[in-house]
């Protein structure tokens, strides 16, 4: 038999939450895709955005030597954990785990000599993992490749309008067919329910071809059709159009906070620092 889920997801575990019959339960939440890697990130936007709301919450505090402590710490299991799950049992190159198997890859707690040691191995173990499914890291351009690729940009108007704008009212979306609606339609969901943003999609070599502007007319429709079928309340918060920026094309959907809350997938995003998080007291309270 087919096995449906891929071989390995990811987990992060916040607190214990008490249910309807008044069982205490370690509330987690598994990050599970065919493509690992998005996966993963996910879960790493997850379990940042759990830390940062629960530090304004006052469940997190820090000494003047940046020491972690829990306000109430039985209810955290020792602190916010980020684990790679494996999926079904995996016998193969160096590998060998069964069914539910767990590896440590990141707490947010006081890291003692254990606890590193942990997390050292789990990301060993992820490596291996990546190695034996022919996963393959993106990759990250260095800093002096990303200043030489925006230098002919840095007098536009524009670009200051952007660099002064805070994280949660900017997105660019790396444009990918494949992804591209899922990560539309979770950016427009986060604007709407936080303080609006700009989605913009394009600046890419093929933009600047003879008949891109045709090609953006066409993305412009679909980008319209999609997020109208999926916020058919919030149209008036959405206005899509085609702009034009130092010798580049692009689609660029404008997104206004909504009076009411959006969901996606029947969840509730919203934007932080570290991108579009769900927002699980309003998915699951």
């Amino acid at each position: 038999m087919k096995n449906l889920l891929p071989t390995i997801s990811y987990v992060v575990q916040t607190q214990f939450l008490t249910n309807n019959a008044g069982l205490k339960y370690l509330y987690q939440r598994k990050f599970t895709s065919e493509n690992i890697l998005e996966a993963r990130r996910k879960a790493q936007e997850y379990y940042d955005c759990a830390i940062e709301v629960l530090e304004e919450e006052g469940e997190i505090l820090k000494d003047e030597n940046g020491k972690i402590f829990y306000k109430n710490p039985q209810n955290y299991d020792g602190g916010i954990k980020m684990w790679l799950y494996v999926n079904h049992d995996f016998f193969r190159e160096n590998i060998a785990d069964k069914q539910g198997q767990k590896y440590l890859l990141a707490g947010h707690f006081e890291m003692n000599a254990e606890r590193k040691r942990q997390i050292k191995f789990g990301k060993m173990m992820q490596e291996r993992y990546f190695d034996a499914l022919k996963i393959k890291e993106p990759f990250t351009p260095n800093k002096e490749l990303l200043a030489y690729r925006i230098k002919p940009l840095l007098d536009s108007a524009e670009l200051r309008k952007l660099r002064t704008s805070k994280p949660e009212e900017v997105a660019f979306i790396k444009f990918n067919a494949k992804e591209l609606s899922e990560k539309i339609l979770e950016t427009a969901c986060a604007f709407l329910n936080s303080k609006g943003g700009t989605i913009i999609l394009g600046q890419t070599r093929e933009m600047r071809q003879k008949n891109s502007t045709r090609k953006l007319q066409d993305d412009l429709l679909i980008v319209e059709k999609l997020l109208k079928c999926e916020f058919p309340k919030f149209v008036q918060n959405l206005k899509c159009c085609v702009e034009y920026l130092q010798g580049i094309r692009f689609v660029k959907i404008e997104v206004t906070k909504s009076s009411e809350d959006a969901f996606y997938n029947e969840e509730f995003f919203i934007r932080t620092k570290y991108g579009n998080a769900v927002d699980w007291a309003k998915t699951f309270g």
